[in-house]
C-alpha cells in the first residue's frame, strides 16, 4: 500500500469515527443531560454539527488530494464521489433548513414539525457505512474474497430522494460490494407500495438495483415483522416473479429466521414447492438445490 493510500485510509476511519460519535451517541445523548433545555440543546448542536461538517470537508479534501497522488479504482472513484455530494448536500441544503427551523423554535414561535433531521440523520448513516464497506470490500479483494451487504426491513424507507435507503447506500458503495437482497425483510420494509398486494413492489426494487444484486434470500410468510415464516410457496410473497427480476443472481437462497411448523420439515417443502414450478433444481445425491 501506498503512503496516499494509506493516508486516505486512515482518514476513512477517523471520518467514520466522528460521524458515528457525534451523530448517534452525542446527539440524541445531549438532550438527557441535567439541566439541558430545548434552548441549549439546540444551540449545542448547531455548533457542534457545523463545526462537524467543517471537518468533514476536510477530511474530504484530504481524500480528493490522495486520491489524485495515488488514484483508486474507477468505482472506488465514483463512490467517493457520492460521499462528497452526500455532504454537499447536507451542507449546502439540510442544515440550512433546520437552521431555519431551529431559530423559529429559539424565538419561541411555534414551527412546524421537520422531517429534515431524518434526511440529515439518514444521510450520515450512509456516509459512514459506505465508508466502512467500501474499505472492507477492499480489503477483501486483496486476498481474492468478494464482499457483500445483506439488507433487513431498516433500509427500505426512502432516504435522500431514493425510493428506498437501500438504493441511496447502494449510489455510495464500491460496485465491488455485491448486494445480497433479503426479498422478504425488502417487502416488510416497505419496497411494497401503498395498496399492492403484499412483496408486489420487490421485483421493481430488484430491477433498479440491477446487476449488483448477486445473491437473493427467499423466504415465505404473511409478510409482517413479527408473525413466523412460513414454507416457500406457502405465503403471501411472489416468488416466482421476484426470481424472474433479478437474472444477475448467482444463488437462490431459501433462509426461514423463525418458521410457523418445523424448520426443516419447511426447508423440505420450500424446495418441492421450487422444483415443482420450475425453479430450482435437486441434485441427485443432495436434497438442495443446485442453484
Amino acid at each position: 500500500m501506498s503512503l496516499a493510500s494509506a493516508v486516505a485510509a486512515a482518514v476513512v476511519f477517523v471520518w467514520l469515527g466522528m460521524v458515528l460519535a457525534i451523530s448517534f451517541l452525542e446527539a440524541p445523548l445531549k438532550f438527557r443531560a441535567p439541566n439541558v433545555t430545548l434552548d441549549i440543546g439546540l444551540g449545542i448542536g448547531r455548533l457542534v454539527f457545523r463545526a462537524l461538517n467543517t471537518v468533514e470537508v476536510v477530511l474530504a479534501i484530504v481524500i480528493l488530494l490522495t486520491s489524485l497522488a495515488s488514484p483508486p479504482p474507477a468505482g472506488a472513484a465514483a463512490a467517493l464521489a457520492v460521499v462528497f455530494a452526500a455532504l454537499a448536500l447536507q451542507i449546502g441544503a439540510v442544515r440550512p433548513r433546520l437552521n431555519r427551523r431551529s431559530d423559529q423554535v429559539l424565538a419561541g414561535l411555534d414551527a412546524p414539525r421537520s422531517r429534515g433531521h431524518y434526511v440529515y440523520i439518514g444521510l450520515e448513516a450512509i456516509k459512514a457505512l459506505a465508508r466502512d464497506l467500501n474499505e472492507a470490500a477492499a480489503r477483501a479483494a486483496g486476498r481474492g474474497l468478494r464482499f457483500g451487504y445483506h439488507n433487513h426491513a431498516f433500509e427500505l424507507p426512502p432516504v435522500a430522494g431514493q425510493p428506498t435507503g437501500l438504493e441511496a447506500l447502494a449510489d455510495a458503495l464500491d460496485p465491488a460490494v455485491l448486494l445480497e437482497v433479503d426479498t422478504y425483510w425488502a417487502a416488510v420494509g416497505g419496497a411494497t407500495p401503498a395498496g399492492a398486494k403484499a412483496g408486489e413492489g420487490v421485483p421493481a426494487l430488484l430491477g433498479r438495483l440491477g446487476d449488483r444484486v448477486r445473491y437473493l434470500h427467499v423466504k415465505d410468510g404473511p409478510v409482517t415483522k413479527d408473525d413466523p415464516m412460513t414454507a416457500v410457496g406457502g405465503g403471501l410473497m411472489p416468488v416466482a416473479e421476484i426470481l424472474a427480476a433479478c437474472p444477475s443472481a448467482e444463488w437462490h437462497v431459501v433462509e426461514l429466521d423463525r418458521c410457523a411448523t418445523d424448520v426443516l420439515t419447511a426447508v423440505r417443502d420450500s424446495l418441492t414447492w421450487l422444483t415443482g414450478h420450475g425453479l430450482a433444481t435437486a441434485a441427485p445425491d443432495n436434497p438442495g438445490p443446485v442453484r
